[in-house]
């Protein structure tokens, strides 16, 4: 019988910190917010908007999606869209988070 020994890491998001990143999009465009986390074992992921939590989908008449490296991205950016979003990362060794601020910018002619 064979044994594997495992030694945990804790999850570190590239790009996090203290400071919230701000990502400027115009509408109808797609914004993309990144959140690559490595860990073993791998962590669970979870995003948030304004402290609730964004599930795939759609929202005002855009999709939401998550990339398989963590990214959120939304689709057709709409006005409603812009604010907080928060990707959180977790695994038994600890956790790490990375916020952005959403600013959807209007098309003037």
């Amino acid at each position: 019988m064979r044994s594997i020994c495992v030694n945990p890491a804790r999850p570190r998001i590239a790009g996090s910190g203290a400071d919230t990143k701000t990502i400027y999009v115009n509408v109808n465009e797609t914004a993309i917010m990144p959140c690559p986390a490595r860990a073993e074992p791998p962590p669970s992921r979870s995003w948030h908007y304004e402290d609730r939590k964004v599930y795939r989908g759609y929202s005002y008449g855009s999709e939401l999606q998550f990339s398989g490296e963590g990214a959120l991205q939304i689709t057709k950016s709409q006005m409603q869209h812009a604010g907080r979003y928060q990707c959180f990362v977790s695994n038994l060794a600890g956790n790490d988070s990375i916020t952005y601020q959403l600013i959807v910018q209007g098309l003037w002619w």
